[in-house]
């Protein structure tokens, strides 16, 4: 009787943190992510998936995650991919800010990577507070991107290059992780002028 109440006790606290820790990525349909206003409109929506995305948990998955030039082993994520599925990579931090700006901005960090589900790709990509974007090349397939759908990040969009109206990428691929990391200290600038203009307007 004592084990059988020990097993369930553990059981019951399992179930319990399992509750607790919520999915990275969600995937959803079209309908729901249309009740947002989209920030960057593409030529066509064929083939786009939609997917909730958890900032909190990817940025505790990524605490430590070793400098690219470290020759340690990368941190291990799960990224959407147009197949349906989640794909595994190794990942390494490639933040390229100025010691003084990286300091101001600690939450700001880009990645780089390889596949492990698919050891034919490589990825790229920023984190912040302001949500994720992701660019991921895969040999004799299309690039695959993610960025957000709306200006808060309310959702996001998984694309190819095909869907994107010419000119729009959202990523220089000659210089990638910089781009990346100043479109989204862009976005967290603009985030914190329009909550000082609403504390003012407010307070």
């Amino acid at each position: 009787m004592k084990r059988l109440l020990l097993l369930f006790a553990i059981a019951f606290s399992f179930l319990q943190l399992s509750a607790q820790v919520s999915p990275i990525w969600k995937k959803v349909s079209l309908e729901e992510v249309s009740k947002f206003e989209r920030e960057r409109p593409n030529i066509n929506q064929e083939g786009e998936l939609y997917f909730t995305f958890n900032t909190t948990a990817m940025q505790q998955v990524l605490v430590g995650a070793p400098d690219k030039f470290s020759n340690l082993p990368g941190i291990e994520i799960s990224i959407p991919s147009l197949n349906g599925r989640m794909e595994k990579y190794q990942v390494w931090e490639n933040s390229n800010f100025e010691p003084e700006l990286q300091a101001k901005y600690p939450e700001i960090r880009s990645y780089t990577g390889k596949g492990i589900t698919n050891k034919y790709a490589t990825i790229n990509f920023s984190l912040s507070p302001a949500g994720i974007q992701t660019m991921v090349f895969k040999a004799d397939e299309e690039a695959e991107f993610i960025e957000s759908y709306d200006k808060e990040g309310s959702a996001y969009t998984l694309y190819t290059a095909k869907n994107r109206n010419k000119g729009k990428l959202p990523f220089t691929c000659s210089t990638q992780e910089k781009t990346l990391a100043e479109d989204v200290l862009n976005r967290v600038q603009t985030t914190a002028r329009a909550n000082i203009i609403y504390i003012k307007l407010y307070d």
